[in-house]
């Protein structure tokens, strides 16, 4: 089954993207994470982009905990762990803060 180009991933305006996030992201998606992003789409029902939501949700409210907080800065500090963020919040992808998932 042949696919069209139009349906092809554009793997240039993905790397402009995630350089547009930091090189420091860049760096840990490009070398972490190969398969992250697919060639051709994927798609996924309903049921799962709600489980997915609800997976945020979730590890949302346990980081908004005074007690997870105190125990990142215990691990950081101890193990010197760098406290920048590696992840930064994606186009498409925000959190229920800013209330879509896309």
């Amino acid at each position: 089954m042949a696919v069209e180009s139009s349906s092809v991933l554009d793997r240039d305006a993905l790397e402009q993207a995630l350089r547009e996030q930091g090189e420091i992201f860049f760096q840990h998606v490009t070398e972490h994470c190969p398969h992250l992003f697919s060639n051709t789409p994927v798609f996924i029902t309903t049921a799962q982009v709600a489980q997915m939501r609800a997976v945020v949700e979730a590890v949302e409210r346990v980081v908004a905990l005074p007690g997870w907080r105190e125990e990142l800065e215990t691990t950081v500090t101890e193990k010197k762990i760098s406290s920048s963020p590696v992840i930064p919040a994606q186009a498409g992808i925000q959190s229920k803060n800013n209330a879509f998932i896309e």
